[in-house]
């Protein structure tokens, strides 16, 4: 593998990586069925 490819999966996977904490932010404060779906009146996310 390149060295272009090496750099472009490191970039993907810490991009992956970075939605991470809003996730669980997400399924902690709404509950996982909130999370996954689009209530009608959701909660505000901790800061």
């Amino acid at each position: 593998m390149t060295v272009e490819l090496t750099y472009l999966v490191y970039v993907a996977v810490f991009t992956a990586l970075l939605w991470i904490p809003y996730i669980l932010n997400l399924i902690g404060v709404r509950g996982l069925s909130d999370a996954v779906g689009y209530p009608a009146d959701p909660k505000p996310i901790a800061p």
